[in-house]
């Protein structure tokens, strides 16, 4: 076991689970042959997801590094 998971896996739990708090976002690849589309749109709607679909393979945030920085970005702002 590496160093730092053992002094992790001794501390206290959170009291909650963060999912439970922050909202979620998703960027879904609208050409994905790894993930079908439809699913990634399905999970991302039953989580509730503020979702943003791109018309991209699978490795999105190489071909579209902005827009994923974007996302990311705007996640970051609201959650904060």
């Amino acid at each position: 076991m590496r160093p730092s998971r053992r002094r992790s896996s001794t501390r206290c739990s959170p009291p909650t689970a963060a999912w439970r708090d922050i909202p979620p976002w998703a960027v879904v690849a609208a050409q994905d042959r790894a993930i079908a589309p439809d699913l990634e749109r399905f999970e991302a709607k039953r989580a509730g997801s503020h979702t943003t679909v791109v018309d991209s393979s699978h490795v999105v945030m190489i071909s579209h590094p902005d827009l994923v920085t974007k996302v990311i970005k705007s996640a970051a702002t609201a959650t904060s």
